[in-house]
């Protein structure tokens, strides 16, 4: 029991307190000093309307509907009076997102007129959501008319270090205060794949987090196994270190109410025992809210299937043939799979397969949900099946709203829309098992998908450089996929723009090939018209000695007709001398090239000396007797 001095302890009228959740005589107390009575529900107007949000997160707009968190909006709101950064972390599933969108903005904006919020997920291009917040794009609850003109907030676009500082100065007036909430923040490394604007989003974050000014508030709301990503943004990660929040799992009172406190709202009771059951089942199981929600929605939605609601209330039996929290997704989802043609089963395994990513953080690979152009999810039974899938909740559907500045060819229209698909809620990847069974088959293709979707993404955000092509045994990889026609075996086809990029990829690597192919050629010709000029110059070479040889045997012949017998000799000596040197006289080259006249010509003139047989001595230099 917590004490009287507890934040948690409410004032509930008539000089009364009770803490928060606290059941009391089939009562429970909730924050706004409402107590929650069978009486106080029967007064009630009931409304047919299901009152919980199943797999879609809750908004600004839905703070009538969102219970408990009461304590973590406590600390969230004391951390925001001292640090203009603050980050909201927590698994998957666990609530993080729902706390500041539909309790924390709320209460932000009602203390104030001048207070406003922002809301963005960071997607592709950081600076492009960005921009959209600005221009009031998507934007929900009674600050949604608060934007600006797409002309005044075009500068965001240009993707600058220092966007928000620019954003102070630009847009924001003097008195007012501002809340930027940056949902997903994992998503500025799982689907942003330009380093350089996510460098560039990180350091303007900085930069406002630093500055004096404390009329910004930055709330960022992230996956906790993506922590690490911080690692290379040391300054920007010391700030967070500062103010990390916690999203730990909701305690029982909490849980109470958020279980009670919609249906209450709508006229609406549980059967006695049946909200300790589903605590039971929810308490201790990772990302259950989300699970706990959607169980709630399809128990709602039961019952008035059945009876109309007409007794107003939500029993256990109704609960337990569902499937309880564990298994009343995955049942309903299965059963709707069930029920589609072999086609649209078909359909379904590519549409899941291909709005998922795999990613490895923690040195862990993990899959994470990723939007899709609803154009590029092609095949038969593709449309039918995506409709089905969206009117039943699995799957969210949008509208993706470029502007000028992103889409250059696209003059002369201020915005292009594309309708976009994702996945309702990443819960859906660890709790439908015939999903989780697919992405373990598919994991090899769908991580070469993922690595081309990103290198793919660069080539693009570098206008296509070559260096952002694929090379090497990555391309080989694809390519051998692609040959053995794995991609659309395993429901996970190219799309139109991976094709195109392949294409370039390959175009590439063939003008590499020919080029690469031209300078060996070249470079062997070089080689020949090399060895051919060395042999020319080698047989010049010969030609020369053969000639020197010959002018010496002509001139020792010539000098012994004239009895110059001694200069005779000398002349024999140095042409036998010189072939004696010769390089042609080589085993190798005395072959290749004969010359056996010049030898014996030489030989001859030698044997001629012998015959005359004289031994002559000159002194030369001298004059005169001796």
């Amino acid at each position: 029991m917590t004490d009287s001095n507890s934040s948690s302890q409410i004032n509930i009228g008539q000089g009364a307190k009770g803490i928060i959740g606290q059941t009391v005589t089939d009562s429970t107390y909730i924050e706004h000093q409402t107590v929650i009575t069978p009486e106080a529900i029967d007064l009630q107007p009931f409304q047919a309307r299901s009152p919980y949000k199943a797999l879609k997160r809750f908004d600004v707009d839905d703070v009538d509907y969102f219970f408990g968190r009461y304590q973590l909006t406590l600390e969230l709101q004391a951390a925001l009076k001292v640090s203009n950064l603050i980050l909201v972390l927590g698994a998957s599933g666990s609530g993080k997102s729902s706390v500041v969108r539909a309790k924390l903005i709320p209460e932000f904006l009602g203390t104030s007129d001048k207070r406003h919020n922002f809301v963005l997920t960071p997607k592709e291009n950081p600076f492009q959501s960005l921009y959209e917040s600005f221009i009031g794009r998507d934007q929900v609850g009674r600050d949604k008319d608060y934007c600006f003109s797409a002309a005044k907030a075009q500068f965001v676009l240009e993707g600058k270090a220092d966007v928000l500082m620019q954003v102070v100065r630009q847009l924001k007036d003097e008195d007012s205060e501002w809340l930027i909430f940056i949902d997903q923040f994992e998503e500025l490394f799982t689907r942003c794949t330009n380093l350089e604007q996510r460098k560039n989003f990180i350091q303007s974050l900085t930069q406002m987090a630093e500055s004096k000014d404390r009329s910004v508030k930055l709330v960022l709301a992230m996956r906790a196994d993506f922590l690490e990503q911080f690692s290379p943004y040391p300054r920007f990660g010391q700030l967070v270190q500062r103010q990390i929040h916690l999203v730990t799992n909701m305690p029982e009172d909490e849980l109470e109410l958020a279980i009670k406190g919609p249906a209450a709202k709508h006229g609406v009771r549980f059967e006695p025992g049946l909200t300790k059951e589903i605590i039971q089942d929810v308490q201790g199981q990772a990302g259950s809210l989300p699970l706990m929600q959607y169980t709630l929605d399809r128990l709602w939605k039961y019952k008035f299937d059945v009876d109309q609601l007409t007794d107003r209330t939500l029993n256990t039996q109704n609960y337990r043939v569902l499937g309880k929290v564990r298994g009343a997704l995955e049942k309903h989802v299965n059963e709707i799979y069930d029920e589609l043609s072999a086609a649209g089963q078909q359909a379904a395994k590519r549409i899941f397969l291909s709005l998922v990513k795999l990613v490895k953080t923690d040195g862990v690979v993990k899959p994470v949900s990723q939007s899709m152009a609803r154009s590029e999810l092609l095949g038969e039974g593709v449309p039918t099946t995506l409709d089905r899938l969206i009117n039943e909740n699995l799957l969210v559907g949008s509208s993706k709203h470029l502007s000028q500045a992103a889409l250059p060819a696209q003059a002369g229209k201020q915005r292009k829309q594309q309708a976009t698909i994702e996945i309702a809620h990443e819960i859906l990847l660890s709790s439908w098992k015939l999903l989780e069974s697919w992405i373990g088959e598919a994991k090899e293709i769908l991580l070469l998908k993922s690595r081309l979707v990103e290198d793919m993404g660069r080539w693009h955000d570098q206008k296509q450089a070559n260096e952002e092509l694929l090379k090497g045994s990555a391309l080989e990889k694809v390519l051998e996929f692609k040959k053995e026609h794995l991609f659309e075996l395993q429901a996970v086809p190219l799309s139109a723009a991976e094709e195109t990029y392949l294409d370039a990829s390959l175009r590439f690597q063939k003008r590499e090939l020919n080029r690469a192919k031209r300078v060996a050629v070249g470079a062997s010709i070089g080689v020949v018209l090399m060895a051919i000029a060395a042999i020319f110059s080698a047989i010049q070479a010969r030609q020369a000695e053969i000639e020197q040889i010959q002018t010496s045997v002509a001139l020792s012949t010539a000098k012994l007709a004239n009895d110059q017998t001694l200069e005779a000799g000398i002349e024999s000596i140095r042409a036998g001398k010189a072939l004696q040197r010769s390089f042609w006289q080589q085993p190798f080259w005395s072959a290749v090239l004969p010359d056996s006249r010049l030898r014996m010509s030489v030989l001859g003139q030698l044997q001629q000396m012998a015959i005359t047989g004289q031994e002559r001595h000159r002194l030369e230099g001298h004059q005169g007797s001796i």
